[in-house]
């Protein structure tokens, strides 16, 4: 996976409070890149309805029974993947929700139902993948995919799901996720439409191949507007939509796991913390204050990857390496596994300071504690060992106590415990859980979903009332026809006064809105020069930081790149993370960037080349000074 880090400050927002130190972009790999476009509004302007679970949910094998005869419909719609996905008229919410969590190993589920004092986890699943399945987040066999998500739900504990309505989190290596900052006096519609030209500027995507979605909140003094971005190719996420479509699934939100995590642990925390989330091939940190995201980094260290080091240094097979890695963790007394352990710990530690100390640096107000999310945050003296070595509380991230959840009357004992235990695990999916029994749930967040999608669950409310209001227009023509003709003719012509009055009072509105439309536009031109001034002090080393990626070349996968601003004392600087085949390939690196005529100097240390095959390297580069030339 390639992950570039962004480093955005307006020149004019240096000093404003709460404002994000730097974001982070995950990005999709080049292989798996979009073929087609259809960008998904941002704007949080209509009203969203929760699905429904009865009548119209049933175990997923009598629902394939009962659709068995549409052979010829299902064929169709695999080839249109948002026709397959339609979820036809929907008229009331509900109170219970399905969060799929999907990643390269394992797919999960948690069915979630809201009560009055919380919420209660009525079933749950996990299972594994067979290798090739999914790769980087891209689905290669949809026929083994759809099958285990059939699987998924029939064979929950400790029952079935019967829900058919389902909250994705997409695996993240497809995503893009981005923080910009604009003006507080701007307002939410204004800039999501200055976003996709702020976006094509700032990252190396083109939206026209992309579903985009945003989220918007203000800083403490109100005066930056914050800006969460976030967008997937259009052909994988298509390619989700057609397979949950085909196992008779149908989504209402696909959105990230950082968003579930936060919503799950530490909604209610005004306070800076960081989620340090371990996954299989990365661990990301999200950066939460009052319940929003304020930055977000990726750390190449992973359970699997953790795995993958410990085989190699055993040599034995990743599966007994797994085991070893379970059953010792840090606590081992074996010292090459401990060496490979205490070292990623090590890495992990150091960005959760370097990041918190980053956004304490930016806004005055220190990182209070971290949580532990993912299923290899469990690992034996992990938090232990990041507690010391951060000098900050490190809990594991518990959602029973965070959002007050119990289990239902069905779960046995040994099954409660079994869910306590893997309960990092399940984080992501109770979160997503938890989104969809809120009224709002196709709007209350990220949705990368196609809007031909969401539209069915942002419509209800219309569709609600378009039927109530056709029902009582029979009964009205039913009672009507009962009646003498004089009576139906007083009616009509009283009718006809009130259609009379009701165009006046439409004339009436109209003016009224266009005068509105006439002070909106003067105020929208305002808010446009405001922007115009607010981005002409861009920094000038964007392009030496377009120059360096430019300069890597084959044999080298790039893993962060972060920018460092110049100031009066010291000029513009980068630091260039990744991996190279092999050290030769570090050398000519290193040899590439010195030769570079916008750069002053290179510190590429010798640790680069401790391994010799699949190389991790760190290259600091200093940028010439632009107003010396």
């Amino acid at each position: 996976m390639i992950i570039n880090i962004f480093k955005k400050k307006k020149n004019d927002m240096e000093k404003a409070p709460d404002t994000q130190a730097s974001a982070s972009a995950y990005v999709p790999k080049k292989t798996a890149g979009p073929t087609a476009s259809q960008p998904v509004s941002a704007a949080r302007t209509q009203n969203t309805p929760d699905t429904q679970d009865t009548p119209e949910t049933m175990p997923v094998e009598k629902a394939e029974r009962k659709h068995g005869k549409r052979a010829g419909k299902a064929e169709k719609n695999q080839a249109d993947p948002l026709a397959a996905a339609d979820p036809g008229v929907r008229f009331w919410p509900v109170s219970r929700a399905v969060g799929i969590d999907v990643s390269d190993a394992t797919i999960k589920a948690a069915e979630i139902r809201r009560t009055r004092n919380g919420f209660v986890i009525e079933a749950h699943n996990s299972i594994g993948l067979p290798e090739g399945t999914i790769f980087q987040g891209e689905i290669r066999n949809e026929k083994v995919f759809k099958e285990l998500l059939i699987k998924l739900f029939t064979e929950a504990t400790p029952r079935p799901i019967n829900n058919k309505y389902v909250l994705v989190s997409l695996p993240e290596t497809l995503i893009y996720l981005h923080s910009f900052e604009f003006p507080g006096t701007m307002t939410e519609k204004n800039i999501s439409a200055a976003l996709p030209f702020e976006v094509e500027r700032e990252l190396p995507i083109s939206l026209k191949n992309m579903y985009w979605d945003a989220t918007f909140h203000l800083s403490r003094d109100r005066k930056v507007h914050h800006a969460i971005f976030a967008t997937a190719p259009k052909k994988i996420v298509d390619a989700y939509v057609s397979v949950f479509s085909q196992a008779r699934l149908r989504p209402v939100a696909f959105e990230l796991d950082a968003p579930s995590l936060i919503r799950c642990l530490v909604e209610k925390k005004e306070e800076p913390v960081a989620i340090l989330e371990i996954g299989s091939w990365s661990s990301k940190i999200s950066i939460v204050e009052r319940g929003m995201g304020h930055g977000f980094i990726n750390v190449s260290v992973g359970g699997y990857h953790l795995t993958q080091l410990i085989a190699e240094a055993l040599g034995t097979d990743k599966k007994q390496a797994e085991v070893i890695k379970i059953e010792q963790g840090m606590l081992g007394s074996e010292p090459k596994i401990r060496g490979i352990l205490e070292k990623n710990a090590a890495l992990l530690a150091q960005e959760l300071i370097n990041f918190s100390a980053s956004h304490e640096q930016h806004t005055g107000r220190p990182v209070q504690e971290f949580y532990l999310a993912g299923g290899a945050s469990k690992l034996k003296g992990l938090r232990e060992y990041l507690e010391k070595a951060t000098g900050r509380p490190v809990v594991h991230g518990d959602p029973f106590k965070a959002t007050a959840l119990v289990f239902s009357d069905k779960y046995s004992d040994e099954q409660k415990r079994s869910v306590a235990d893997s309960a990092p695990s399940f984080i992501s999916v109770i979160g997503l859980g938890i989104r969809g029994t809120r009224r709002d749930m196709a709007e209350s967040g990220l949705n990368l979903l196609p809007l031909a999608v969401k539209k069915r669950y942002l419509e209800w409310p219309r569709h609600l009332m378009l039927n109530a209001a056709a029902f009582v227009s029979f009964v009205f023509l039913a009672v009507l026809f009962g009646l003498s003709s004089g009576w139906i003719g007083s009616l009509i012509l009283e009718r006809n006064i009130l259609q009379y009055q009701t165009e006046l009072q439409n004339e009436s509105a109209f003016i009224r809105d266009l005068r509105q439309v006439s002070r909106m536009t003067l105020s929208t031109n305002a808010m446009l020069e405001q922007l115009a001034a607010f981005t002409a002090k861009r920094e000038p080393y964007d392009a030496y930081l377009e120059k360096t990626v430019g300069l890597l070349g084959n044999g080298v996968r790039l893993t962060a790149l972060t920018a460092e601003k110049a100031d009066t004392k010291a000029p513009a600087a980068a630091v260039i993370k990744g991996i190279a085949t092999d050290r030769e390939t570090v050398i000519a690196l290193a040899d590439t960037f010195k030769k570079a005529d916008f750069i002053a100097s290179v510190d590429s240390p010798v640790e680069n080349l401790v391994v010799p095959i699949n190389a991790p390297f760190e290259i600091r580069i200093i940028f010439k000074r632009t107003d010396a030339k």
